[in-house]
């Protein structure tokens, strides 16, 4: 993380756009990161998203929250220095539309930046335990009719990445450090998600099929621990139009 701090420190974020604003964990991260910043909007589809949002930045007088759909920005072209999406580009079904929409109204020589968790073999059997963890909740939701893909390789979004035909400023990847993947609460916290998160889909037919493999989860918890999977974090800059 040193490194990603070290560059965001150099940058001035101007006005930026937040996509998929969820509780505001991006827009915090820039507050604390960038060098200097003059106003953020976070937009999200979600309105219960919207609404804790809201609450968490209710009195800061340059954070503004929206309730927005992605694929239709409500801004004109050139409009932000600097667009952001942290760990949300599997909840898209249209991606490319979606980031092709995001690209439009960053201005010219704006940054355009990128969080995402990868599925990587080669990550620890802690790591792999999220990967896991992450493709079952997916399999729910998307059961439920809520748009949640598998996570991607790193393969998958450096092509991503390419599609934008951004200037590379920072392609870099990261894992959050855990002292020990087997922490009690950690664990429990973790193992409290899942009997409720499978109970949505009582009346489903894959319902036991899912709580079997939520039990194994539980057992690989108990057993493996957990550790944040490993991600990339990209920051590109806008072509001259």
């Amino acid at each position: 993380m040193k490194k990603i701090t070290a560059i965001l420190k150099e940058i001035s974020g101007g006005k930026i756009l937040d996509v998929a604003t969820g509780r505001g964990t991006a827009i915090k991260t820039m507050q604390h990161s960038l060098k200097d910043y003059d106003e953020i909007t976070g937009i999200d589809n979600s309105t219960k998203a919207v609404q804790v949002a809201s609450q968490e930045f209710a009195d800061e007088e340059n954070v503004e929250i929206k309730q927005m759909d992605a694929l239709n920005l409500d801004f004109a072209d050139n409009t932000f220095d600097m667009v952001t999406i942290f760990n949300s580009l599997h909840h898209f079904y249209k991606l490319q539309e979606t980031l092709t929409e995001m690209k439009r109204v960053l201005k010219p020589g704006g940054y355009f930046v990128i969080s995402e968790m990868c599925c990587d073999e080669d990550q620890s059997d802690e790591q792999l335990t999220h990967v896991l963890l992450h493709h079952w909740w997916g399999e729910i939701d998307t059961r439920l009719g809520i748009t949640h893909n598998k996570t991607y390789s790193s393969f998958e979004m450096e092509n991503i990445i390419r599609s934008l035909g951004l200037k590379d400023h920072l392609n870099h990847k990261y894992s959050y450090p855990i002292e020990d993947p087997l922490d009690e609460k950690l664990i429990s916290t973790y193992l409290s998600i899942i009997d409720p998160y499978v109970d949505r889909l009582k009346e489903h037919t894959d319902y036991d099929k899912l709580k079997s493999e939520g039990e194994e989860l539980k057992k690989r918890l108990q057993s493996v621990g957990y550790a944040p999977a490993r991600s990339i974090f990209y920051i590109g800059v806008k072509q001259g139009d």
